[in-house]
Parts: C-alpha cells; structure tokens; sequence
C-alpha cells in the first residue's frame, strides 16, 4: 500500500508520490494516471512545449470552450483533450509538482526529510 508525498494540489487536479515505490498519482479533470519519474518528465515536457506552441498562443480555436489540444500520455492508448485554459491548469499543477520535487531532492541531499 502506498504512503503518499502531497507535491500539488489545486481545485482543477492534484499530484502525490508514494515515498515507498516512487510512482506518481496524477489527477486532473476526470483523468488518473500513475506514473514513474520519467514518464512524468515526459509529460511534464509535453504539456510545457505545447502551452508555448504558437498556435495554442493565437487561440486558432472555435471558441476557448473547444477542447482542441491533444496531450499524448505514456499510454498509447489514452490521450488528454483540454482547452486553452484547462491547459494552463495543467502546466501549473505540473510545475508546482515539479518544483516540490526539485526541493525535496536538494532537502534529501542536505540530509534533511
């Protein structure tokens, strides 16, 4: 059974880590994924590269209703759909995670925990 590290947590999702296997939970909107530290970084990467891809920027959508950007997942057979804004949701829970993360590491090193 898993003992969970809170890393972010929000109104739109949240992300923790069990400090005895390492995998990570995702949550966000209706979507749970678990996933190891590179997958994480993956995704982390994907969602970072497509909030700064132009056409996300230009808003060439319907509306910002429109769930029109596709995030692949480590699965092949699962993909994230978002709007524009769902997407900066996403990117901060990431980051935040992200940078608890980074923390913790540099904590660990110093031998605290």
């Amino acid at each position: 059974m898993c003992d969970f590290q809170k890393l972010a947590f929000s109104e739109h999702g949240y992300i923790v880590r069990c400090v005895d296997c390492g995998y990570l939970q995702l949550a966000f909107g209706t979507t749970m994924l678990t996933l190891n530290h590179d997958d994480f970084h993956a995704l982390y990467d994907m969602v970072k590269f497509r909030l700064s891809d132009t056409s996300v920027n230009e808003k060439n959508f319907l509306s910002d209703d429109t769930k029109g950007i596709f995030i692949p997942t480590p699965s092949a057979n699962c993909c994230i759909v978002l709007t524009v804004k769902e997407l900066q949701h996403f990117y901060r829970i990431l980051d935040k995670a992200d940078n608890e993360m980074k923390a913790l590491s540099l904590l660990q090193l110093f031998g605290n925990k």
